[in-house]
């Protein structure tokens, strides 16, 4: 039999030709930067800095204050000095977030932002190499296509939480079958972004995971009180009050369509006008929870759930950006695995090769193809996954 054009030597040179152009552009920012200030007026890290200004604000004693952006503005121009006049970004995180980035606010900017991604991407590392040697994988394969990924350069450059997120809930799904309660209270701590749990609640209910569901609504309830008795409740109605401001934007095209990989930025790049691009994701949205509690139900194998979960989430809500899909890394090292046991098919590593790019090209997509092509690829995986489920109707619940 022919040899598949993506063998182990392929598998090494990609990522480390990625890897490169990771550091040769690294090295211009810095190089181009003045005191950590890009020619645009932003900071390196432009993203983190809504972490650290926020924050510094709660530390001040008055945590609500976070959500107005006159005032944050002004804290997170003290990051650094020669920041421009233009804005800069804004919090609009649960409460929850506020309370786990607290300690960042101590630290000086930069030193803040090596910290967290350095700490979020060791915690993801670790999730993924350990996702990887419960399949037989041996990790050492996997850390050049990790270090290349866009993803990772994604999250690194632009100083989000993708990496903190994917870490709790690849750390969840690992755990799921042998310590339900520790599972669910890292699925409780996914509350710093709601709208990515959207679709655990149904999982664990088709999985009849009830142990697990009960300590992820303890966990939520817990973390939400906690957030509450240190900030007070007038941090969590100023992000209630913040909700419908951002759901506006969203409607009115002011996020940027081009690293929001939802099948209503699709809707809205083709010229959908909004309602009509948010019936679209709605029907999408709805396929994929279908399909995730197919996959679910009947006592399905632990890799093709945890992969059509992980896959489905990225289809959900309509509020997602680039940095979110590092879920997908995890999706792909649970598929991989699976179908190292039992036969890859055609065109699936083709497909698998697409969405470990995803984040890096579906902004070029986006302006190349004058539509969003990135929730394509998540929908398309998603399925993938669906019709290996229904082939293997046999497997049993953590059982390949």
């Amino acid at each position: 039999m022919k040899e598949h054009w993506l063998n182990a030597e392929r598998l090494r040179i990609y990522p480390l030709a990625l890897m490169a152009l990771y550091v040769g552009w690294a090295c211009i920012l810095v190089l181009r930067a003045h005191g950590g200030v890009d020619a645009s007026g932003k900071p390196l890290g432009f993203d983190f800095i809504a972490f650290w200004g926020a924050a510094r604000i709660a530390l001040g004693g008055h945590p609500a204050d976070a959500y107005d952006m006159q005032r944050l503005l002004e804290v997170e121009r003290t990051a650094l000095p020669g920041l421009g006049d233009g804005p800069l970004g804004p919090w609009q995180y649960p409460p929850t977030f506020l309370l786990l980035v607290l300690p960042l606010g101590l630290l000086p900017y930069f030193l803040s932002y090596f910290s967290f991604i350095g700490a979020s991407f060791g915690g993801f590392a670790v999730v993924l190499r350990r996702t990887l040697a419960a399949q037989g994988i041996a990790p050492r394969a996997a850390w050049l296509p990790l270090l290349g990924s866009p993803a990772v350069m994604v999250n690194a450059f632009e100083g989000q939480n993708g990496f903190l997120t994917a870490a709790l809930i690849g750390a969840a799904l690992l755990l799921l079958q042998s310590r339900p309660a520790v599972a669910g209270l890292l699925i409780g701590a996914l509350t710093i972004k709601p709208h990515l749990g959207l679709l655990l609640p149904l999982a664990l209910l088709c999985g009849g995971c009830w142990r697990a569901l009960f300590y992820a609504a303890l966990g939520a309830a817990g973390f939400a009180a906690g957030s509450v008795a240190v900030l007070g409740s007038d941090t969590l109605w100023a992000f209630f009050e913040r909700l419908p401001l951002v759901a506006s934007w969203v409607s009115e095209g002011k996020m940027p369509l081009a690293k929001m990989p939802t099948f209503f930025s699709l809707g809205r790049s083709l010229g959908l006008p909004a309602g009509a691009a948010w019936l679209l994701h709605g029907l999408v949205a709805m396929l994929a929870a279908a399909v995730v509690a197919r996959v679910w139900l009947g006592g399905r194998s632990m890799a093709l759930r945890a992969a059509a979960l992980l896959s489905g989430t990225m289809l959900l809500s309509p509020y997602l950006y680039d940095y979110d899909l590092v879920w997908m890394g995890l999706a792909l090292a649970w598929f991989a695995g699976y179908a190292l046991r039992h036969g890859w098919r055609p065109w699936e590593k083709e497909l698998l090769v697409l969405v470990w790019l995803q984040p890096g090209i579906m902004a070029l997509g986006h302006y190349a193809l004058q539509f969003q092509p990135a929730p394509l690829l998540s929908l398309a995986f998603l399925l993938l996954v669906l019709r290996r489920a229904v082939d293997r109707p046999e497997a049993a619940a953590g059982v390949a």
